[in-house]
């Protein structure tokens, strides 16, 4: 599941708390100087989208095409970036100023211009996916082998492909999270629990009470909106449901999905029992073999297992709170006088050590989940050795099938080849007790300190 919709609620949010409430005086520039800024921006990498899919969509090596696709997801980052200095010139203040604050409505305004952009970014993906298609049809005619896939996602051409993506990559997301957003306005809105301390902490309850709710309920928002369906007893189904049985994982729904342009991926999503499903793509499936299969199921398994996304949660939290508070107090030394800017402090430090630890803890899970897969095999009666080697091959088969080089690095996973050398490190070593354990332990206990203490000085703060 795509980051990217959730950074740019996030940047919406740190700025609605850094100077949202502060008025006139956080806009820096005039409403036309404003607008000229925004709109100057996203048209910019607009262009450069479209100059980065049209030439490598003339490209002829798989090296070229590789570079063209990661230049344009940098350019989704870039979207980003030019989104945090809008807000801090005061664009969301200017909106709220000209259309009034509505729930949600002057949020989804702001953003506007950025999707916009991420729109056109995805539309100049379009030619690169057209010669991935093409590539791909004639190794697989050269190899000798019938396609099996008829790739109907896209096939509108541009507009229906950038449909697509953001079909998968932002709707459930978004919805999820401002659903979320406008629930805590409501609140707000409402003035229920009354004003107080203890009307304080009671709003905080209902929000969070609506958050639990919403965020179960993102896995049915996944299931309607991707191109997914229930993989039916047969043999595939046997063996995934087999492997997640013996990874101590009691089978959930195991869905079929057709991601856009046939990415090889799976997924699992979902916080309890009843609204759990383990996602495998179609491209996954026919393009790896048993062994391959089990591993990655068997690693989506393992965040089941092990509470990764219980520990991201609470990671996310205490990072937040504890970069707030000390920005803050930076801040308020720094600027004295200001709170606007002592507010632009604190969520800055906020941001900032949320992107830097977030990532950390979650490449460090991506490996726990690695080497919890090799333990599930060799649990399934494969040697220890070989149980290591079927999760290398089944990542270095993913970077193949998705056009991608094993030493490209992401901020949530690391690299393909970073991970299958991890593994190459457990041979020899007994998979019952590993290093990478007592890591993702110790991040426990960290995230858990984190969150005590930020909650701490949030409650002394609020006094």
């Amino acid at each position: 599941m795509s980051i990217w919709p959730l950074m740019l609620i996030g940047i919406v949010l740190v700025a609605g708390v850094a100077g949202g409430q502060s008025g006139a005086a956080a806009v820096r520039l005039p409403g036309s100087g404003l607008l000229l800024v925004v709109v100057t921006s996203k048209l910019a990498i607009a262009i450069a989208a479209g100059w980065i899919g049209w030439r490598t969509g003339r490209a002829t090596t798989p090296d070229a095409i590789a570079r063209g696709k990661w230049r344009l997801h940098r350019l989704q980052g870039l979207l980003l970036a030019s989104l945090g200095v809008d807000l801090s010139l005061g664009w969301l203040v200017w909106v709220r100023a000209t259309t009034g604050d509505a729930v949600l409505v002057s949020e989804g305004l702001a953003v506007l211009p950025t999707l916009a952009g991420w729109w056109v970014v995805a539309m100049a993906g379009w030619p690169i996916e057209q010669r991935v298609r093409v590539a791909r049809l004639m190794r697989e005619l050269d190899a000798g082998l019938s396609p099996s896939l008829i790739e109907t996602s896209g096939s509108g051409g541009a507009w229906v492909w950038a449909a697509e993506r953001a079909r998968h990559e932002l709707a459930a997301v978004l919805v999820g999270v401002l659903a979320n957003v406008g629930w805590a306005e409501t609140v707000d809105r409402v003035g229920w629990p009354p004003a107080g301390w203890l009307g304080g902490w009671a709003r905080e309850a209902a929000v969070m009470a609506g958050a639990a709710g919403l965020a179960m309920a993102l896995p049915l928002l996944v299931r309607w909106t991707w191109r997914v369906r229930v993989l039916r007893a047969g043999a595939l189904h046997d063996e995934l449901a087999g492997t997640l049985r013996a990874a101590g994982v009691r089978a959930p729904t195991l869905l079929l999905w057709r991601a856009p342009g046939r990415a090889a991926n799976a997924a699992v999503v979902g916080l309890v029992r009843g609204l759990r499903y383990v996602l495998v793509s179609e491209a996954l499936v026919e393009g790896m073999n048993s062994a391959e299969r089990r591993a990655v199921v068997a690693h989506e398994a393992g965040h089941v297992r092990h509470g990764h996304m219980a520990l991201l949660g609470v990671a996310s939290i205490g990072l937040l709170l504890c970069g707030y508070a000390a920005g803050e107090m930076l801040g308020t030394s720094v600027e004295a006088g200001s709170a606007t800017r002592a507010g632009w402090w604190a969520a800055g430090m906020a941001l900032a050590a949320w992107v830097v630890g977030f990532g950390w803890v979650s490449r460090r899970i991506e490996r726990q989940a690695d080497a919890d897969a090799a333990r599930v095999l060799h649990r399934e009666g494969e040697g220890a050795d070989a149980s290591i080697d079927a999760v290398r091959s089944a990542l270095l088969r993913v970077a193949e099938l998705n056009g991608v080089s094993a030493r490209r690095w992401t901020w949530r996973h690391g690299s393909i080849e970073q991970r299958r050398d991890a593994l190459d490190r457990l041979h020899g070593v007994a998979l019952d007790r590993l290093p990478i354990d007592r890591t993702v332990r110790g991040i426990w206990l960290a995230s858990l300190a984190m969150l005590i203490a930020g909650t701490a000085w949030w409650v002394w703060a609020a006094r």
